[in-house]
């Protein structure tokens, strides 16, 4: 409903993990009692370009940089670049992996907003 979206660092890299996949993961280590600290994310890294990308995309926006406008006052300058998970003690002791791939999870997240 508004003519631009005003972000940050469009290349801040993340691993963004759908909620669903998530709390599947949660309900896994209740499930088998699993006491350890786990990592519970996709494993997959992707820039926040790629995320507003897809949200645009999902809509049917394929030239979304000319919405998309950056500023400087929302940089975190103390946040890492690149942020990137390791999910090997899921898949090892819980036999768990996040099944939704982030184009899947935001088209989703966008069309129940538009609902």
């Amino acid at each position: 409903l508004q003519e631009n979206l005003i972000m940050g660092d469009l290349s801040i890299v993340r691993d963004w993990s759908s909620a669903e996949d998530i709390c599947k993961g949660m309900i896994k280590v209740v499930e088998t009692g699993f006491t350890e600290d786990v990592i519970l994310a996709s494993g997959v890294n992707t820039t926040l370009s790629e995320i507003v990308a897809s949200a645009f995309a999902s809509v049917g926006i394929s030239n979304w940089n000319d919405y998309v406008t950056t500023d400087p006052a929302l940089l975190r300058t103390n946040d890492e670049r690149v942020v990137t998970y390791d999910v090997s003690l899921a898949k090892t002791n819980l036999d768990w992996s996040a099944t939704k791939s982030t184009n899947v999870w935001i088209s989703e997240m966008v069309e129940s907003f538009r609902v």
